[in-house]
């Protein structure tokens, strides 16, 4: 009998000591495992802030645009004004705009220095990356105004004597008067030609080209227009605006493009 309650408390002893190791072991285990939760919590958190940071840097970034305009280019090269050698050129867009400096534009275009240059590009909304795509007036400014004061690209506004509204974009016309010649949009076609001008107020225009396209509803609106084009003699000029005469009768009225 006493050796089997010896036996019996080897036994309950035994059981107890694995108990204890196999509770250190779970609780090593449980530690590590904990361990590695936090870490990989912290690890996410400190990654988290980051993302946040940068994002919060992005948000506070000016948005950078892509697009098409018209830029004027100054007749002279000037200091770049970043404290870097070299010159730049000088560019905006709107007349009522600061000059801004510009380390080149695209090779296709051709600067030539004393001359004012309007040019097509697409450029971003910061002035760099310009691509020339072509220029639409090149003037030396020795015109006598108010004469060189055409050479700008007008949107209609007033189409025989009535003030108009064009949602899908209004009827273009570009005038280059060391060319002695304009283009631009009608109602629906592209429309070139000729023209001659002295001061005052007096000048001639005459159709030379019109795509061919179909018209429909516009027809009648086109037929009048280019009508009107080759018959004017006479304009005037007010602030930012153009407005063609036939005899006394302003027909046509432009606002500048670009104009803000």
């Amino acid at each position: 009998m006493r050796l089997i309650c010896s036996l019996a408390n080897l036994v309950s002893i035994f059981s107890m000591k694995c108990s204890i190791k196999t509770s250190y072991s779970f609780m090593k285990k449980s530690l590590i495992s904990l361990f590695s939760v936090l870490s990989l919590v912290l690890v996410s958190c400190k990654t988290s802030e980051k993302l946040s940071e940068s994002s919060e840097e992005l948000k506070n970034e000016p948005k950078i645009e892509r697009f098409e305009t018209i830029l004027y280019v100054a007749p002279k090269t000037g200091d770049c004004m970043d404290g870097s050698p070299g010159e730049c050129l000088f560019v905006k867009q709107y007349q009522n705009e600061e000059w801004q400096p510009i380390r080149n534009i695209s090779e296709e275009f051709e600067y030539l220095p004393g001359y004012v240059h309007r040019i097509k590009v697409t450029m971003n909304s910061d002035y760099t990356d310009i691509d020339y795509i072509e220029t639409i007036i090149q003037s030396n400014g020795r015109s006598v105004e108010p004469i060189n004061g055409l050479n700008e690209i007008w949107d209609l506004f007033l189409f025989n004597s009535e003030k108009m509204e064009f949602p899908n974009g209004a009827p273009r016309l570009i005038i280059n008067l060391e060319e002695h010649e304009f283009s631009g949009t009608g109602f629906c076609t592209e429309i070139m030609g000729i023209i001659h001008g002295d001061n005052p107020n007096h000048v001639e225009m005459e159709m030379r080209k019109v795509s061919d396209s179909e018209c429909n509803e516009l027809e009648e609106k086109e037929s009048m227009y280019l009508g009107i084009l080759n018959h004017v003699n006479g304009f005037k000029l007010e602030q930012d605006k153009l407005f063609l005469y036939i005899n006394d009768e302003i027909l046509l009225g432009y606002k500048l493009a670009y104009f803000k």
